[in-house]
């Protein structure tokens, strides 16, 4: 009975360290548990934050694109408006030249250079 006894009280020392170890184990684990979480969080948030900074620069690229689009439609309109005016003023002009020197076929043309705003007389 005595050895008995001794061997319980070995295997129930046994037993209790096995239950530190394992207490022990859980403790490393969860600490690996949260240190993993706080990794997972910190991932998320690197992604979260080079997806934003992608999207800002796509939204960059593409104003900048739109802006030089906008630039170009301008620069054309711009010069279609400046003919259209320069022909209406090369009109304008002729038809009060002709009506100041009161001769119609005198002076037949008139023109405008819009880059030099140069005037060209063309008689008859």
């Amino acid at each position: 009975m005595a050895t008995l006894m001794i061997e319980r009280q070995k295997a129930q020392a046994h037993m209790e360290e096995a239950q530190r170890q394992l207490a022990a184990l859980d403790r490393e684990l969860e600490r690996l548990n949260r240190e993993r979480d706080q990794k997972h969080k910190r991932l998320i948030a690197k992604i979260e934050k080079t997806v934003e900074t992608t999207f800002a620069q796509e939204d960059l690229l593409r104003i900048i694109h739109h802006a030089q689009r906008v630039r170009r439609t301008l620069g054309h309109f711009r010069q279609a408006m400046l003919e259209m005016h320069v022909r209406r003023i090369e009109r304008l002009i002729l038809e009060g030249f002709r009506h100041l020197l009161h001769k119609e076929t005198l002076v037949q043309e008139l023109t405008i250079d819009p880059r030099q705003c140069t005037i060209e007389l063309r008689g008859a």
